[in-house]
């Protein structure tokens, strides 16, 4: 038979298990990047580029595109 009475854990438990997982929290996410640095390093790209969330390698010419539609925009005596 399962015990409908609440589970309480104590505070000063709850605090030291919440900083244990924050560190080993935060050791996994700094394997993950460096990890993820190497990978970036392998591919040698020009350009690296924050894109959804991630850094990934670009082209040099990633960013032309949108570059030369704002200076579309601009007016003509910003263009000469």
């Amino acid at each position: 038979m399962v015990s409908s009475a609440p589970f309480f854990v104590p505070v000063r438990f709850d605090s030291r298990f919440a900083s244990c997982y924050k560190q080993y929290e935060t050791i996994i996410r700094g394997q993950a990047c460096a990890g993820r640095w190497k990978e970036l390093q392998r591919e040698n790209a020009p350009l690296r580029v924050c894109l959804n969330g991630g850094l990934q390698s670009m082209p040099e010419n990633f960013y032309d595109s949108f570059l030369l539609r704002e200076l579309e925009r601009l007016p003509e005596e910003f263009l000469e």
